[in-house]
């Protein structure tokens, strides 16, 4: 090349775009998978590897359930999968049980969902529920989660007539202990109750607030959600 020349390398440049969220729910057969958004043009096919990550996930923090989650991630960087240690070995063994997996493969990542969270155990106290004969009782955290307790069959005020005409909740209390039957001081054979989990009680017939006489009224066994 004389001196008066040039030469000059042009690059389109591989780019990768905005990549687009994934939305899935926390049960096991749920999946999401959407493009990494490369554009490599004329050069060679694009390559993808995950280059951070959290070595550990907390799923349903607070809770019960609780449980911490440790990371494997494959040589090649291409797929992390979550998984709870339970021989608390701190590696991923055959024992081990799988709840998340982020897989990047032919220009688009994966996210998978294994496995269903465990139960979640919520606690309800009795204490402070009015003693005697009552149609309902409504247990719970105003701020949060709450139950509805009433007879299997019972009256429907509408009609008339006393609720001791038919099933009624007894709530006893004693010193730190309370107990609860149905027309009595236990549930018997063709007896029963419902307990239905619900959200958004009326704070004022919520145990400890009701009363004995609030409790023999259906139209205070108000929620917004079952």
């Amino acid at each position: 090349i004389d001196a008066g020349a040039s030469v000059t390398i042009e690059n389109d440049v591989p780019t990768i775009g905005l990549i687009s969220d994934g939305l899935v729910d926390f049960a096991s057969g749920s999946s999401k998978t959407n493009t990494l958004s490369g554009v490599v043009g004329a050069d060679e096919p694009a390559t993808y590897s995950i280059t951070s990550s959290p070595a550990t996930v907390t799923i349903l923090d607070g809770t019960s359930s609780q449980v911490t989650l440790l990371r494997d991630l494959t040589n090649s960087n291409t797929v992390a999968t979550y998984f709870k240690d339970v021989d608390s070995s701190g590696t991923h063994n055959a024992g081990d049980i799988d709840f998340f997996k982020l897989t990047l493969s032919g220009g688009n990542y994966t996210f998978d969902v294994l496995e269903n969270p465990p139960p979640a155990e919520v606690n309800f106290s009795f204490a402070g529920a009015p003693s005697g004969s009552n149609l309902f009782m409504m247990f719970g955290n105003p701020a949060s989660t709450q139950i509805v307790v009433i007879g299997k069959d019972p009256l429907d005020q509408s009609a008339g007539g006393n609720i001791t005409t038919k099933d009624v909740l007894n709530i006893s209390q004693a010193g730190s202990t309370t107990s609860f039957g149905v027309n009595g001081n236990q549930i018997n054979p063709g007896e029963g109750a419902f307990i239905t989990y619900v959200t958004g009680a009326n704070t004022n017939f919520l145990v400890p607030n009701l009363d004995q006489n609030e409790a023999d009224v259906e139209a205070n066994i108000a929620f917004t959600n079952v």
